[in-house]
């Protein structure tokens, strides 16, 4: 049996200069600073900029330990090493044993010959990773474009960063959504491991689907070999279903091999399904080694076994390994749509066998700090999604490789998960070194990640081929060159990789034209000029997946967005929610959307004025604009309004033009779930956790069954019902006129019963303004339309005699927000409710229809819902969930506010604005 000794379970010393500290690691030279109170919290007003000497500067970190005299009898003592970022020399007794320069792979050595009884010493010493890219870039013999996420002089120098020169996360260089904080630092295991035995440390599960049926599982083994003509017997089982195979296998040298062993699974098996297609079933699969050497070869006779003779190795010699394993295929569908009257090509999902339409968003790094994103962070990461309604995440290829708690949280919610290697927004070199560095680099990662039952796809790089326009070098001078880099990199080393180890679909970059064909693999090139309005070369709507921005057009316009065939990237900014902005900054200096704060946390060019362009367009201001804490509150839930609004209004259209014939729409990703500092970005989840308004509405736009309007200039209206579940519903549409100042007897409707199949798309109702408006005698500005829609089926359900229910809710607005005839709302929260140690529930009402109302509190958690209309009639029962423990009613009713689009006279007094930004929670139960 192996034994390890922990190197991370004692101080290590932290030096550079004058500087020593100690500390715990896994962490960063900034957190072992920041820990010691030599730095504050770097997002703390200009943090960045104020420390960012720290990533400036080497870094050394060295830790004493002792290792035994029986330790050492062991024939082998591995020192192993994960999460090295990034340029570092590794010395043991001061005899420099490595050197790395990948933060994406995990190393080995043979450190025995360099350990010694007693005390051993072990440095690690991390040069500045943009110093070493600047070098690298410099030295190379062409130039190799780079696009530079921060402007030059924000952070006090004037510096490029090549971060396409460097394997560690793009991000770290800074984006338009967060802050510059290139780190140096050790973030996985740390071991010395000793054994005498060969032993099996990981594995890796390819599905191959049968022609009967049945599924093959080929099963790669990493098997650390201890010398030449090692042996033993590879075993795998499903103790569950009942099914084992083994393999006798001889090991060929010393070092990592990887032998392997299939199992056979019958058709017929429970098979793993995203969310709302099915259940996401799991089988847990035991691998074993054993080995037949029972001594060291250097003791002789090696084939004597140590239990008994003739026999297999005893039990403590034994490695295992337990994955679990979810049944699925998965194929992409690029067809032609030319004979269907159609254009372009499909861009379709399958999985076993059933169209799914993707609904999803974008993963980035979740903190500046690797050892920050825990697996309970990540677990309730992927919760949040799936209480959306979300069955698709996109793992960002700018950030970091998902952890292992991310993916097994996945597997188990059946979120699929498109997995993108870790390329963004720039050329790369194609040097040997580099290429050799990267295959390893994904060898690795397959071999971690491949494997789970949430893998849908592995994406090559995020826009590395959509950049080719944004550079002289790849789109005038040269592009030829960069389409050969782009191959060598992309094509010719890592999708032969990926063939042997990684899954079935590899999209060699995103967004993509897709393919003219996939035998031989034939890409769609882009064209380099990017002539294209209002896209880029590799955003044709009518193949591959698109990444759609613009940020001059009407978000709240359904026709502005493009009938694409997959949407991989969308999205609209916003500011984050006040709770969490006002800990990192001055409230005294630092308030407004025109502070040089505000701007300072807009990393996006010329974002401020596109987010005020946006609001005002289409909501009245008020205050927005004061540098009061009233008005910036209002700017921000204006922010944030205009976001989800935009959300919902892109993620209706698309999903309800699925099936039309020039559109085939198959899937939306919109940028992006989650948030690393408190800044102007397209989250929505903020860094604490807490939601934004658009997490809350696309959670109903993501609704299997939903319902969608939209009124067109010359004042027609259509309602459609899209069902993606897959069996079919019955039910009753409603259409209802609700004026502004709406009490119960004033509103008007009509109603429909409906029927439609399974997976599929329904008009089911036509009319227009005009014809809406004439029964109550009203102006555009004066009403607004509410579309309900219930639907029944006994088909989800595992009794026949059940009706399972469903209901989908939209609005249409028939003038902008900003002219509409609102009331004052007179807002009140009443009715809190324990409903359990961490839930309490309460009720809002109005005197008159509330527009936008958005729920707020300091606590940490989130609502049922949020960005809300609510009429005088229907009071809104909401929940609070906590997600720091138990919580009190009382605590809650005393921290809530509430805002709505309501302003008294369009300018927003200061007394009449503060009362509707943060109406008084009232106590008193609701009228009849």
């Amino acid at each position: 049996m192996a034994r390890d000794i922990d190197l991370l379970k004692s101080d290590w010393v932290l030096t550079s200069g004058a500087i020593e500290v100690k500390g715990r690691l896994p962490a960063s030279s900034l957190q072992l600073l920041q820990a010691a109170q030599l730095v504050p919290d770097i997002l703390y007003r200009y943090g960045e900029r104020e420390y960012h000497w720290v990533s400036e500067k080497t870094w050394t970190f060295r830790h004493t330990f002792d290792v035994s005299e029986d330790f050492l009898t062991q024939s082998h003592v591995d020192l192993l090493l994960d999460g090295i970022d990034t340029i570092a020399t590794i010395s043991i007794n001061g005899h420099e044993v490595l050197a790395t320069d990948n933060a994406f792979r995990s190393y080995s050595l043979d450190a025995k010959p360099h350990l010694k009884a007693g005390q051993n010493q072990l440095q690690v010493m991390i040069e500045p990773a943009s110093d070493v890219g600047r070098a690298r870039h410099a030295a190379y013999p062409y130039d190799v474009p780079v696009i530079q996420q921060v402007p030059k002089g924000l952070l006090g120098n004037d510096l490029d960063e090549d971060y396409n020169f460097v394997r560690k996360p793009a991000c770290d260089s800074g984006w338009d959504w967060g802050p510059k904080v290139s780190q140096a630092g050790i973030y996985g295991p740390v071991l010395l491991r000793a054994y005498d035995y060969p032993l099996l440390t990981g594995a890796n599960v390819r599905q191959v689907r049968q022609k009967d049926g049945s599924t093959r599982l080929d099963i790669q083994c990493r098997v650390q070999s201890t010398g030449e003509g090692a042996a033993g017997t590879l075993a795998a089982s499903l103790p569950a279903l009942n099914l084992s195979a083994s393999q006798q296998v001889v090991l060929p040298s010393s070092g990592e091999c990887i032998p392997a062993v299939q199992v056979v699974i019958p058709g017929g098996t429970p098979l793993w399904w995203p969310r709302g297609y099915g259940k996401a079933v799991l089988h847990d699969l035991h691998i074993s080694f054993t080995p037949k050497q029972s001594k060291r070869p250097e003791d002789g006779d090696a084939g004597t076994d140590a239990a008994s003779e003739g026999s297999e190795g005893a039990s403590a010699t034994v490695s295992r390994v337990i994955k679990r394993l979810g049944l699925k295929w998965v194929e992409l569908k690029q067809e032609s749509l030319g004979n269907d009257g159609g254009v372009g090509e499909t861009f379709k999902f399958l999985v076993n066998g059933m169209p799914i339409f993707i609904k999803g968003s974008n993963v980035i790094p979740s903190s500046i700090y690797a050892t920050d994103e825990t697996p309970i962070k990540q677990r309730s990461l992927v919760a949040a999604a799936a209480a959306t309604h979300q069955n698709t995440l996109r793992v960002w290829g700018g950030g970091r490789y998902p952890c292992d708690a991310f993916m097994e949280a996945c597997d188990e919610e059946g979120m699929l998960v498109w997995l993108e290697l870790m390329f963004a927004c720039a050329l790369y070199p194609v040097d040997p070194a580099f290429l050799d560095n990267v295959s390893v680099e994904v060898q690795q990662q397959m071999f971690r990640l491949q494997g789970h039952a949430s893998v849908l796809a592995l994406g090559g790089n995020n826009e590395v081929e959509n950049s080719f326009p944004w550079f002289p070098a790849t789109s005038q001078v040269n592009p030829s060159l960069y389409a050969v880099d782009f191959a060598r990199l992309f094509l010719d080393t890592i999708r032969p990789i990926v063939h042997v180890t990684g899954p079935d679909i590899y999209v060699d970059t995103s967004p993509s034209n897709g393919l003219y064909s996939t035998d031989p693999y034939v890409k769609r090139w882009n064209v380099a000029d990017g002539t294209r309005e209002g896209s880029s070369a590799t955003n044709d709507p009518r193949f591959g997946d698109v990444h759609f921005y613009n940020y001059s057009a009407n978000g709240f316009d359904a026709m502005s967005y493009p009938r694409a065939k997959f949407i991989s990237e969308f999205g609209w900014q916003s500011f984050p929610s006040w709770p969490g902005l006002q800990k990192c900054i001055d409230p005294k200096l630092d308030l407004g959307c025109n502070s040089a704060m505000s701007e300072y946390r807009q990393r996006h060019p010329n974002g401020q004025a596109e987010l005020l362009q946006q609001i005002s367009s289409h909501f009245p201001l008020g205050d927005a604009l004061e540098s009061t804490v009233s008005g910036f509150r209002r700017y921000i839930y204006l922010t944030q309004l205009h976001q989800a609004m935009a959300y919902d209004t892109a993620v209706r259209y698309w999903r309800r033009i699925q099936h039309e014939p020039d559109a085939q729409t198959s899937g939306i990703l919109y940028w992006q779930l989650n948030d690393i500092w408190e800044g102007a970005s397209w989250s929505g989840i903020n860094r604490d956790g807490s939601w934004r308004l658009m997490h809350h509405v696309i959670g109903h736009a993501y609704q299997s069954f939903m319902v969608c309007a939209h009124l067109d200039k010359s004042g027609a209206i259509r309602v459609w019902l899209v069902n993606e579940l897959p069996h079919a519903l019955k039910g009753e549409l409603w259409l209802k006129l609700v004026p502004w100042a709406s009490t119960p007897d004033s509103t008007q409707h009509e109603s429909m019963p409906f029927e439609m199949p399974a997976q599929s798309v329904h008009l089911a109702l036509r009319t227009d303004m005009a014809q809406a408006l004439a029964p109550l005698r009203l102006t555009a500005a004066e009403a607004f339309i509410s579309v309900f829609a219930v639907a029944n089926s006994s088909e989800a359900s595992d009794t026949p005699e059940q009706m399972i229910h469903y209901e989908s809710t939209t609005l249409v607005h028939l003038t902008e927000l900003k002219h509409a005839a609102l009331r004052e709302p007179l807002l009140q929260a009443h009715h809190f409710k324990q409903l359990s140690p961490e839930a309490v529930e309460f009720y809002v009402t109005s005197k008159a229809v509330a527009a936008g109302v958005a729920v707020e509190t300091f606590l940490p958690g989130h609502f049922s819902d949020n960005a809300m209309h609510i009429r005088p009639e229907h009071p809104k029962q909401l929940c609070f969930t906590s997600a720091a423990g138990p919580i009190t009613a009382a605590r809650l009713q005393e921290t809530l506010t509430m805002q709505s689009l309501y302003t008294p006279d369009g300018s927003g007094s200061k007394r009449s604005e503060v009362a509707s930004c943060t109406d008084h929670v009232g106590r008193h139960p609701p009228g009849p």
